[in-house]
């Protein structure tokens, strides 16, 4: 008579190990993979060294996972009435295909990050972690992926706006992934309308996206040093490049060339045509920032003074909270001169280095009334409503320098002279 028991790899350098099912027949034995994981947390040891079992979640599961294999072990036993069945034939039995509801979403998306090259796969992996800490276990059949789960799991995340929409957005693209792989005309694995029933929360970015044109030229007008300096600089420098993100600074992809850096946004070149390629032409006023972070192998030397683009990214929010204080130290004090509040310039809440960004988006776009196309353009977006007019439309860098220059004016006051 077939029987099954529960067994254990052999830990990890991680210290997790995998569940698996052994299964003896007739003097054969065959072992049964599993996708269920066990922490270092999760296990413990009886006085003989015996495994066992402390997580009542992981227990639950191994329990309903070895039901589910002696269920189809009793179901064989009835089919197969008077037959001598070898032990890989029953093995073959009681690994038969999943049902359309039992495929999981953690066991997808494993073998989709391990077979993808994706730049952000930290952020899914970070995802999964969450996730699974979540569920409280790493089984995850798509068919219990639904609304309320969905719901409370965002729930879990509120007091972390940027998780909640990073790790909601992932797992709705490995769900989407996952459709594309199952479904076809005729059959459906993975549910299909998950997400048109459920939206994945969008990031409320604290401090608003951009920031006054006061606030822009106190910023500009600050001077500091070490890494204070360093953040304030990036900061200008990003606006005068019309938000040049801080990735591409650390990037090893610009140059300088015929006076203009020239580049492809990290952010979307691997999924542009053109690599999402720009040149931006180097202002005056950018030239001594660029002059002063000038690197040996790169445009920048922000490589030899941080390890990585996190440790850069680490530098310049800290900065930034210096400049904030800074800033706001010299509002107030020339605050006192106004005895009406409405006269008053409020605070900057929050300085955050993409704000560079959208507040130059937001000059050429309200106050300068620059049209948009010149606008998406110029930030070098991936703009699918516009994707056709690219096609036909010659691809000519001195539009949008014509209008960075125009805004650059108009922040300053005056036009800035080469040399000035």
């Amino acid at each position: 008579m077939a029987k099954i028991t529960v067994g254990f790899e052999v830990p990890r350098k991680d210290g997790w190990r995998k569940v698996v099912f052994n299964l003896s027949h007739r003097g054969g034995r065959k072992r049964i993979p599993s996708d269920i994981d066990l922490s270092p947390k999760d296990v413990t040891k009886d006085r003989s060294g015996n495994i066992k079992v402390k997580s009542e979640a992981k227990r639950f599961e191994i329990d309903e996972t070895l039901h589910s294999f002696n269920e189809r072990l009793h179901q064989l036993s009835k089919e197969s009435l008077g037959e001598e069945l070898t032990v890989d034939e029953v093995y073959s039995y009681i690994i038969k295909e999943k049902k359309p509801d039992e495929v999981d979403f953690f066991e997808f998306a494993e073998s989709w990050l391990a077979s993808e090259d994706i730049k952000s796969k930290k952020n899914y992996v970070t995802m999964l972690n969450s996730l699974e800490r979540f569920c409280g276990s790493r089984h995850l059949p798509f068919s219990k992926i639904d609304g309320k789960l969905l719901t409370d799991y965002s729930n879990s995340l509120k007091d972390r706006p940027r998780a909640q929409s990073m790790y909601l957005g992932a797992i709705r693209h490995i769900h989407n992934k996952a459709r594309m792989y199952y479904n076809t005309e005729t059959k459906t694995v993975v549910p299909n309308m998950t997400f048109e029933r459920f939206k994945v929360p969008k990031q409320q970015l604290k401090g608003g996206r951009a920031i006054t044109l006061e606030h822009l030229r106190h910023i500009i007008a600050f001077s500091g040093t070490g890494r204070v300096g360093l953040a304030r600089d990036c900061f200008v420098l990003s606006f005068l490049t019309m938000g040049m993100n801080s990735a591409d600074m650390y990037d090893d992809d610009a140059v300088i060339k015929n006076d203009a850096i020239c580049y492809h946004r990290k952010k979307t070149r691997s999924r542009r045509a053109d690599d999402a390629y720009i040149e931006v032409e180097v202002h005056p006023l950018a030239k001594e920032i660029i002059r002063r972070y000038k690197g040996k192998a790169r445009l920048f030397n922000f490589y030899e003074r941080y390890a990585d683009e996190a440790s850069f990214n680490r530098a310049l929010n800290i900065g930034l909270n210096a400049v904030e204080k800074a800033v706001n130290e010299a509002i107030e004090e020339e605050n006192k001169a106004f005895k009406n509040k409405s006269e008053r310039l409020p605070f900057i809440e929050n300085l955050q280095f993409y704000q560079a960004r959208h507040t130059w988006a937001s000059i050429a776009r309200n106050d300068l009334r620059i049209d948009a196309y010149t606008v998406d353009k110029a930030l070098n977006h991936l703009n699918r409503d516009l994707r056709m007019l690219d096609v036909y439309v010659k691809k000519d860098f001195s539009l949008i320098n014509e209008a960075n220059r125009k805004v650059i004016d108009y922040v300053f006051g005056k036009k800035i002279e080469e040399g000035a």
